[in-house]
């Protein structure tokens, strides 16, 4: 199946997925400083789960670039005012090392926020999916220079924080 058939084959939704940020909020969905933010999640490789794509949806307020293993896959500016539009990206994946989804999300102003679902298709045939939730890692500071690389150490990062699901205030 070509990755752009399996984007057609099962559009995603946000149903389980939460709007994350940094933790620099005083209350969920509320005023955020200005500026880029790192983020960053793990799809783990093992000997029994061995991920070959995925199909990934994003929405940032205000402006997101999402990158795959360190290779910019494509940027946006996702949510302006009071609309919001989901791009859909589909990436392949190593089968043989842990894959790293990172997005440089940018706050213009007023609130800020980020959600995503990612659905993974395994080499056995099955799929995953993840949610943006705590088990995210992020930093309170401007994303700096290969945030996005497989290799980096991000032990040091903090979970992100969950603002709330999907359809909640400010974004609907």
């Amino acid at each position: 199946t070509s990755l752009v058939a399996r984007a057609q084959a099962q559009p995603l939704a946000f149903t389980d997925s939460n709007w994350i940020w940094t933790g620099e909020t005083a209350s969920p969905g509320g005023a955020a400083p200005n500026g880029p933010r790192p983020f960053r999640m793990t799809i783990p490789h093992t000997n029994t789960k061995c991920p070959v794509c995925a199909t990934i949806i994003v929405i940032a307020d205000n402006r997101y670039t999402l990158y795959a293993n360190g290779a910019e896959i494509g940027s946006g500016i996702a949510y302006e005012g009071s609309s919001s539009t989901s791009q859909v990206y589909t990436v392949g994946l190593s089968p043989e090392i842990d894959n790293v989804i990172a997005i440089n999300a940018t706050n213009t102003g007023g609130p800020a926020g980020l959600i995503v679902t990612i659905l993974v298709d395994y080499l056995d045939g099955t799929s995953e999916t993840f949610v943006t939730d705590a088990s995210w890692k992020t930093l309170q500071t401007a994303t700096a220079s290969g945030f996005e690389n497989p290799s980096l150490d991000d032990s040091a990062w903090i979970a992100a924080n969950v603002q709330g699901k999907a359809g909640m205030a400010p974004w609907g």
